[in-house]
């Protein structure tokens, strides 16, 4: 899409992140403006990296250009999954009995290859907080959530093992980790 900037005349192309999903027969949609990606063509360098980022996602399979950012179509695997995850972590807040926010937050490991559809699994009352992956492994940063969702094989999962982390659920499509000694 073609437009123009409100401040003067910047031609951009907009690519909107739409996504439709189902989980536990309930359909989710969601459409954002702030999911926006805008490529200025004023500045032809920095527009060309932009784009060269979206190719490269795309082809990646993270960002589909006509879709936005790409989510599980329903099954009964993904439903299982997805419902893994909230009893997973259901079972491990009932335990806790700190009032520490931190304790029902569930970092999540943007950009490692973790899939964030598990996010639905996470249950009512509980924070979601996206942490870029870089940061998770840095031992310089302390992780303050009880909860991280990585996948396995990755920088994150290493640091999380070395650091103690138990594992409460694993696939393929990703591994969420508590520390319980907060």
């Amino acid at each position: 899409m073609l437009g123009r900037s409100i401040a003067g005349p910047r031609p951009y192309l907009t690519f909107y992140a739409v996504c439709h999903t189902q989980v536990g027969g309930e359909q989710f949609a969601c459409q954002s403006a702030s999911a926006a990606v805008r490529i200025l063509v004023e500045e032809a360098r920095p527009a060309a990296g932009t784009v060269a980022a979206a190719l490269v996602l795309a082809a990646l399979g993270v960002l589909n250009l006509a879709d936005g950012f790409t989510m599980p179509r329903y099954s009964a695997e993904w439903d299982a999954a997805v419902q893994q995850i909230e009893a997973a972590l259901t079972e491990s807040r009932s335990a806790v009995t700190s009032a520490d926010p931190w304790d029902s937050t569930v970092a999540y490991a943007f950009g490692d290859p973790v899939h964030c559809g598990l996010l639905y699994g996470v249950p009512d009352g509980m924070g979601i907080q996206f942490d870029e992956a870089a940061y998770l492994t840095d031992p310089a940063h302390e992780i303050h959530s009880r909860y991280v969702l990585t996948a396995a094989d990755t920088p994150t999962a290493a640091r999380l093992q070395a650091d103690g982390w138990t594992v409460l659920y694993e696939s393929d499509r990703g591994v969420l980790y508590e520390h319980g000694t907060m």
